[in-house]
């Protein structure tokens, strides 16, 4: 029979922080709302220190907490796979627009670096993003003359954005989504038209940040159900593809996030990241292919490039 302090040893070294990873690991996979959309967003990174955990305790001969971490790697997964199994019929399209998004960073002093990068993308437009209005001037400098049509919102600080093409973008219309603006062109090419939205929604770094982002994806769901075209959405939108709010979007607008939600661009360190924010979603009428991510000098971000194809 094992002693009475040796069972209270097994308890607090064992059970009690066995019971501890299990129930962090499941409000970070299930809980909505703040605070749980924070770990939430961390949940690739969570469940490869899982992994590790659970091969130490196994090492020590801690199998209670062995057991704990595996069966809450597989918690942390869930959602994951749950978003990534999601499949969109493929057909084949006679049209294709080559589009790249990059999230400068505002502090960012490389402007052009990032321009050289964002030009060799070959991209048909360009979608940037913590774009003020030095950043805009010193853009127009290194890719007007490839990229003649532009525009560009202003904003408070990191939530500028601007929009480059090949092809004339008309309308140009900026959209409030709750005080921050939003991008919303169309873009033609033989003879098909492609609505183009690009957002960068709040951070969602309080719970007042988190409503005021929520609140942007219903508004950015009514500029997609108005757009009357084929629609594709870009953008740093501060939101991993299995939170509830991005699901709902989809779910209200039809658009669908592609084959590139394990895509990880976000924070940007030696090229290798670990969080998916920045997303590319299309409606039914076009789909996204050939999706890559790509360094951005000096930014925290990866950039995406990608062909929407029209049906």
């Amino acid at each position: 029979m094992r002693p009475p302090d040796a069972a209270g040893r097994t308890a607090r070294h064992q059970v009690l922080p066995a019971l501890a990873v299990l129930l962090c690991s499941a409000a970070a996979a299930g809980g909505s709302g703040f605070p749980w959309v924070m770990p939430n967003a961390f949940l690739i990174p969570g469940a490869a220190l899982l992994v590790i955990l659970a091969v130490w305790a196994l090492w020590r001969r801690k199998l209670l907490l062995a057991g704990a971490a595996v069966t809450s790697v597989f918690i942390a997964v869930w959602p994951i796979v749950e978003v990534g199994s999601a499949q969109k019929q493929a057909t084949r399209g006679d049209a294709f627009i080559t589009v790249a998004h990059l999230n400068v960073h505002e502090a960012n002093e490389a402007a052009a670096a990032v321009a050289a990068v964002a030009k060799a993308t070959g991209a048909d437009v360009l979608s940037l993003q913590e774009v003020d209005e030095h950043w805009y001037r010193a853009l127009q400098g290194h890719l007007a003359s490839e990229l003649p049509y532009h525009f560009h919102a202003p904003a408070e600080r990191n939530y500028g954005i601007a929009l480059f093409s090949k092809y004339p973008l008309d309308p140009a219309e900026v959209l409030d989504l709750a005080g921050l603006p939003a991008l919303r062109t169309k873009v033609s090419v033989e003879g098909k038209a492609l609505v183009l939205i690009s957002a960068h929604l709040r951070a969602p770094e309080s719970a007042s940040k988190w409503q005021h982002r929520n609140r942007q994806w219903e508004l950015l769901a009514q500029a997609v159900r108005t757009a009357g075209e084929p629609v594709c959405l870009v953008g740093d939108l501060n939101t991993v593809p299995w939170d509830p709010a991005f699901k709902q979007f989809e779910r209200a607008t039809g658009l669908w996030h592609g084959t590139h939600a394990w895509r990880p661009t976000w924070p940007s360190l030696g090229g290798i990241s670990c969080v998916p924010l920045d997303h590319v979603l299309t409606s039914a009428a076009c789909a996204d292919r050939e999706i890559r991510s790509f360094n951005i000098p000096g930014s925290d971000h990866r950039g995406l490039v990608f062909k929407v194809v029209l049906y």
